[in-house]
């Protein structure tokens, strides 16, 4: 049986899984530093590194939404239409 693909639900899977690999990877980073206390200016330089560029790209990616607040509120505007009643405020 094959299922319908959801292109939105896909792409937000892929930004979950390289968001959880960030994270997972600074504190893999931070965890080294901890237990190789010699080394712990590299490792802890490594993982600033590696948050500063996961956040760099994020933000180039989304810039659109970002800095135009017509693509924001549109979009926030969609969500809201799509959430179910209970979940409004």
């Amino acid at each position: 049986m094959v299922m319908p693909s959801d292109t939105r639900m896909n792409k937000r899977a892929t930004k979950a899984l390289a968001w959880g690999s960030r994270v997972l990877g600074v504190c893999g980073l931070v965890l080294g530093a901890l237990l190789v206390p010699e080394h712990s200016d590299l490792f802890l330089y490594a993982a600033t590194a590696v948050s500063l560029v996961g956040v760099s790209l994020e933000f180039w990616h989304g810039r659109d939404y970002f800095l135009d607040k017509r693509i924001r509120d549109r979009a926030l505007r969609e969500a809201a239409v799509h959430q179910p009643d209970s979940q409004l405020t």
